[in-house]
């Protein structure tokens, strides 16, 4: 009897310490898969890119059979923001450009607007925006391309 007890008594002390070992083996393992994670996964870094808007008023000008006609009124704005001619206006690389464009000629006898969303290529430090009436997107943003276009009136 008291061999048996002694037997049952020692299984007990290494099933207990077999668990203890594995309990402490898995811990290692989670944090080993831990570590892998962290250091394979990059992460993403931004950076700021300047958007300069370089329209020029010429290239505004609309030519029609009757004559060249400029707008009255043209606002631009990036991102909800409105940046005039000339003016800069700063974004962050993993952001994409919403510009939206309005017109008006002839004090409103014929008005237009329209939004297009533009992804940046990687690595810019720039992107310029032109104008072109023979441009399908109209807007034209180097070092980006359109991804989505919203034609609203004109």
């Amino acid at each position: 009897m008291i061999l048996q007890l002694f037997f049952s008594f020692s299984l007990l002390l290494s099933s207990t310490t077999f668990c203890d070992e594995q309990k402490k083996e898995d811990s290692k393992q989670i944090e080993n898969a831990e570590q892998i994670n962290e250091t394979q996964i990059p992460e993403k870094k931004s950076h700021p890119i300047t958007i300069t808007n370089d329209i020029k008023p010429e290239m505004l000008a609309y030519k029609h059979w009757t004559g060249t006609y400029k707008p009255t009124e043209f606002k631009l704005t990036v991102n909800g923001t409105e940046v005039k001619a000339g003016e800069k206006y700063e974004v962050s690389s993993d952001q994409t450009l919403e510009i939206h464009y309005q017109y008006s000629f002839m004090n409103g006898k014929r008005t237009g607007e329209k939004t297009v969303t533009y992804e940046l290529q990687k690595d810019v430090q720039n992107a310029a925006i032109t104008f072109s009436w023979d441009n399908e997107s109209r807007i034209i943003v180097d070092n980006a391309q359109p991804v989505k276009s919203t034609h609203i009136t004109g």
